[in-house]
């Protein structure tokens, strides 16, 4: 059950999304000062034991009526960050999304980034009074200023190359015959707007709209095998996919 002030499904809610790092200050005092209704804090997914000022953010938190709620995070990974954060402003979609790029690690900023950059929230920059180097926690006292950072949209990957790529992360490698398959089933774009009802030129569709995209940017790789070509996901693809499979998950959610 959510703690803090009930809202109306209708009312568009201020949204703050910030990392536990080494920060508490820098978390609260921008959270609270922009009249926050909600905010998501980030855990580390690990079993390091986590400071005890990290309960006191969620508990100053709801002691002033904001509603908090938690998610876990690799936030040294830059494409969990990004699959991370950018779930979570798709998933808040209908209301303003603010993104703390400050309390957490550098990775985090950067995932942080460029889920803004994709999915259209607002990332800002908390401005510490002081920054403490002496081995203590947290690392800065006060806050000098809190700003926007610009972000400019980039170019989403489609959902049809997600599921693709997840696809052949979870099933193995496949031949394109078993990706036209796959399409059908799952009523892909390749096959649903295919002005061709042939094998042959099904084949045609997917190389131009999946395969050769996909190898293009090193996410595939093709390997004939007989008369049969397999389709092998890269390194480079699943680390795309650990970022972006947020895209179709979501979808699935609020479907």
């Amino acid at each position: 059950m959510k703690d803090g002030r009930n809202h109306e499904m209708d009312v568009v809610e201020r949204v703050h999304v910030a990392p536990l790092g080494y920060e508490y200050e820098r978390i609260v005092l921008p959270t609270l000062n922009q009249k926050a209704d909600r905010a998501v804090l980030i855990d580390y997914r690990d079993d390091e034991e986590r400071p005890p000022y990290h309960d006191q953010v969620r508990e100053d938190l709801r002691e002033a009526g904001v509603t908090v709620e938690s998610c876990e995070a690799d936030i040294f990974s830059l494409y969990d960050s990004i699959g991370t954060v950018a779930r979570l402003i798709r998933q808040n979609a209908e209301h303003q999304v603010y993104v703390n790029l400050a309390s957490g690690s550098k990775v985090m900023a950067i995932g942080g980034m460029i889920a803004c950059m994709a999915e259209g929230a607002t990332p800002y920059y908390v401005r510490a009074e002081e920054y403490k180097f002496d081995g203590q926690e947290p690392l800065s006292k006060g806050i000098k200023e809190t700003f926007a950072l610009p972000a400019y949209p980039v170019e989403q990957p489609t959902t049809e190359h997600i599921r693709i790529l997840r696809a052949l992360r979870d099933d193995g490698s496949l031949s394109k015959s078993e990706l036209i398959d796959l399409g059908q089933r799952e009523s892909l774009p390749f096959i649903e707007k295919s002005e061709t009802e042939s094998r042959r030129g099904k084949y045609r569709t997917l190389e131009a709209r999946v395969t050769n995209p996909l190898q293009e940017k090193g996410y595939i790789t093709l390997e004939s095998v007989g008369r049969r070509t397999l389709v092998e996901i890269t390194d480079s693809g699943r680390s795309h996919l650990q970022a972006f499979e947020y895209m179709v998950e979501v979808s699935s959610e609020t479907g």
